[in-house]
This record gives structure tokens, C-alpha cells and sequence, in this order.
């Protein structure tokens, strides 16, 4: 299944939000009861757009109201200061700015080169997602399998899951993850249950691969504290091309 790496490779080089792309992001956090019912929820919306390889985010309104005039006075101060100091930097500049984001982008993403050799992955068959043809691949940690210089890379061995990479172009478009055992997060403060589970959704639009969903259904423990159980879906929309000085001079819409 040598498709399999080069789907690691082609995300290697994909960044996960490619420069002069503006979108919507919608943010829902639910928070969940002791029956793991919906107890409440807050929703954020905000316009991001990526300049020079950063995401730039303005606010627009939260739980469906737009932000209260000061704040949303203040929001825009800032996306427009932003856009303003990247109008001074010189075309060499912007490039290297821009090739730099990207270079940390890939590097935080290294760690996915070691996927082959912590699971067992299985060709569970050829599924259709978003209308378009993917393989199906289920993963199970590898028993015994050891990597060098381990450090985080041991969570790998907490996590099962299905990753599903399209037929046409190998790039992945779903990857659905489950913990399985007790994972530490935050300086080991938190402990991450068994059970939780992250969902992350890409589509095809146009010629570029753009992220769609990231969806998350979490319960973990604080040391000495009450624990907690939230679910989160943040998804991303309506992508556009821009141009930009300290203003955006010209947007074209994407199609699928």
C-alpha cells in the first residue's frame, strides 16, 4: 500500500490553510452533563484570512449576535493594522515571510512520517465522501513497534482510528481518531479518557485541498479538580483568493 506514504508526503506539502485564502470559521463548544447530554453552547464567528503564511482573524459575532460596537470597533483595528504592515514589506519580503509560515507548518507536521511504522493499516474497502471516491483505511497501533527518540510520538500508541484518502488525487480527506487508553495533556495536568475521539475533514475545491470540519467529542480529568466532558466542532467555509496590500484588492470564489 504505497499509497499510503506518498498520502503523507502530499500532506507534507500541502499547507493545512494555503496563503492569500480568506474563509469563514464558525467555533461551537457544548459543554455536556453527567449524562452526556447538551448543557450549553457557545458559538464564535469570525473571517480569517491567511497573509504571508499567518492566519488574520476578526471576530464578527458570538451565540449568533454580531460583537457589541466597541469590540467590534476594536477587531477591526487590529485586522487592519495587520494588513497595513504587511503593506510596507517588500515583495522579496513578503515571500520569505510567507515561505517561512509555511516551512514551520510542515515541520509541526513531521511527526506524520512515523504513522507507517506505529500501525498496522488495513484496506477496509472504497468509500464515497463528498462525492468523490476514497479508499478506506482502518489503523491499530502496532504491537511492539518502537520509535526512536519517542517523546510525544507515544501517543500514537493511544489512538486507533480510520483515515480515508481519495482515489484520484491520494490526499487524505477524512481522518476519524478514537483514545483508547489514558492520554496526559497540558504539563499532565488533564487526563484525556478513553473513549474521545477527533474528527478532521478536507474537500476539494477548485484545484486546492482546503480544511472543511474538525469536530471533537472530549472527557478528561483535572488533578485535583472535577472532571469535565465538552464536545467541539469548528468548521471553515465559504474560501476565497484574495490580493492584498493594506486592503484586499480583489476576491474570487471557489467552486467545488
Amino acid at each position: 500500500m504505497l499509497f499510503r506514504s506518498r498520502a503523507v508526503e502530499l500532506d507534507l506539502e500541502t499547507p493545512q490553510f494555503p496563503s492569500d485564502f480568506a474563509f469563514d470559521k464558525r467555533v461551537a463548544m457544548t459543554t455536556l452533563d453527567k449524562k452526556g447530554q447538551p448543557a450549553q453552547t457557545r458559538i464564535t464567528g469570525s473571517e480569517v484570512m491567511m497573509l504571508l503564511g499567518q492566519p488574520v482573524e476578526r471576530i464578527l459575532e458570538r451565540d449568533g449576535e454580531p460583537l457589541p460596537a466597541p469590540q467590534a470597533a476594536k477587531e477591526q483595528a487590529e485586522f487592519d493594522r495587520t494588513f497595513q504592515q504587511a503593506s510596507r514589506l517588500t515583495e522579496p519580503q513578503r515571500q520569505a515571510r510567507t515561505r517561512s509560515a509555511e516551512t514551520k507548518d510542515r515541520k509541526r507536521r513531521e511527526f506524520l512520517r512515523v504513522l507507517p511504522d506505529v500501525y498496522d493499516l488495513k484496506l477496509a474497502g472504497t468509500e464515497t465522501i463528498d462525492g468523490r471516491p476514497a479508499y478506506r483505511i482502518d489503523a491499530q497501533p502496532r504491537k511492539g513497534a518502537k520509535l526512536p527518540g519517542m517523546g510525544p510520538k507515544r501517543t500514537f500508541f493511544k489512538l486507533y482510528g480510520s483515515l480515508w484518502i481519495d482515489v484520484e488525487t491520494n490526499q487524505w480527506v477524512k481522518v476519524d481518531t478514537v483514545v483508547n487508553d489514558t492520554l496526559s495533556w497540558g504539563l499532565f495536568l488533564a487526563r484525556i479518557q478513553p473513549g474521545s475521539r477527533i474528527t478532521f475533514e478536507r474537500r476539494l475545491l477548485g484545484d486546492t485541498w482546503v480544511s472543511t470540519r474538525i469536530g471533537g467529542r472530549f472527557v478528561a480529568r483535572f488533578f485535583g479538580f472535577k472532571g469535565f466532558a465538552l464536545e467541539q466542532e469548528t468548521t471553515f467555509s465559504n474560501y476565497h483568493r484574495f490580493r492584498s496590500s493594506s486592503r484586499i484588492e480583489s476576491v474570487q470564489e471557489l467552486e467545488p
